[in-house]
């Protein structure tokens, strides 16, 4: 009993005593009964798919299957490029394969 009044009010040397109302104190919520069977808890979340990757020597169709279409393309001489602008990324091909990534 004492402590829960040790909470809510202190006590002060009878030269300073000040008359304060106390303030109301804060509703605690139960806590949160265990679970009962195996049932009952979740399953745990899935490893999130690994992000895909390319590398120097993947074909244009790999590129596309990994990353879809992209934003933009050109055709420089024998090189065609293709810019990714939500990764921000530019995949160089030359003869049908990747031989640059920025």
């Amino acid at each position: 009993m004492m402590a829960l009044v040790a909470e809510v009010l202190t006590v002060v040397p009878a030269q300073e005593q000040v008359v304060s109302a106390p303030a109301p104190a804060a509703p605690q919520s139960a806590p949160a009964p265990p679970p009962t069977s195996y049932g009952e808890i979740a399953p745990p979340l899935a490893a999130p798919a690994p992000a895909p990757t390319i590398s120097v020597g993947t074909t244009k169709d790999q590129v596309l299957a990994a990353f879809g279409e992209p934003a933009r393309k050109a055709v420089v001489g024998t090189r065609e490029i293709y810019f990714y602008s939500d990764m921000k990324m530019k995949v160089t091909f030359t003869s049908g394969k990747v031989s640059n990534i920025d």
